[in-house]
């Protein structure tokens, strides 16, 4: 179950997608950054939601090349690794979510 929801924004060159996550302060905001910064981190994946548009077979792997970004959600269970997420503070009283 993804405890935050974003729409993902692609990189100019199309390599990575990023999220900039404005965080209302609420307990469960509070809580999720707790669980992001522990030791070891509970949540520092994120899985993006797409539907393939273009896509390749090869060997039985299937690469795709073109698709449409629906959206993301930071989880502890990503399907894709080599996804992060971590929290920046760009002010003392705002804090974000970059994944």
């Amino acid at each position: 179950m993804p405890l935050l929801r974003a729409v993902p924004i692609l990189s100019d060159d199309g390599a990575e997608v990023r999220i900039d996550a404005p965080l209302p302060d609420t307990s469960v905001c509070r809580d999720l950054m707790v669980l992001m910064r522990s030791d070891p981190p509970m949540y520092r994946s994120m899985s993006v939601e797409f539907l393939p548009k273009l896509s390749t077979y090869s060997n039985g792997i299937r690469t795709i090349t073109k698709a449409r970004l629906l959206g993301a959600a930071l989880t502890s269970s990503p399907r894709y690794e080599g996804t992060s997420a971590e929290v920046r503070a760009d002010q003392p009283t705002r804090r974000r979510i970059w994944l």
